[in-house]
């Protein structure tokens, strides 16, 4: 069964939230408003759940705290003292090995980073962590 798009105005709105969807590796310096977080939060509880587990926890760090466990994430990354990341497969069928290496050359080409240059990768991805230290206003 195929729904007519133009017809039914709750999945345009679906259809306009997975188009718009985005990947984030660089943030604003602008501290993020308390209420905006709770609003945030608050939306966020009402994402379904298998069997209604609810199986997350969230935990909201400000100011020191949250520069501290910045700096504990990034010095564990560097140090290699993290846990092995389990999202993807060990082995990642064909088709999906590709799309992973094209988006890699793509993201680290607008860098600048060559594809060999393993340590300046690692120091890219490092800033993934630096996320963790903007501040609530």
């Amino acid at each position: 069964m195929r729904t007519d798009r133009n017809a039914n105005s709750d999945a345009r709105v679906v259809d306009s939230v997975i188009r718009s969807r985005r990947a984030v590796r660089a943030f604003r310096p602008d501290p993020v408003a308390r209420h905006v977080i709770e609003q945030i939060l608050e939306v966020a509880s009402c994402a379904p759940s298998n069997s209604n587990t609810q199986p997350w926890r969230v935990d909201v760090l400000a100011g020191p705290a949250k520069s501290a466990l910045s700096d504990v994430l990034k010095q564990a990354y560097e140090e290699n003292r993290h846990p092995p990341l389990t999202h993807m497969p060990e082995v990642l069928p064909e088709a999906m090995r590709r799309r992973q290496e094209a988006f890699g050359a793509a993201y680290y080409g607008v860098l600048g980073v060559p594809k060999h240059d393993v340590q300046q990768r690692a120091r890219v991805t490092a800033r993934n962590f630096d996320f963790l230290v903007r501040q609530w206003a």
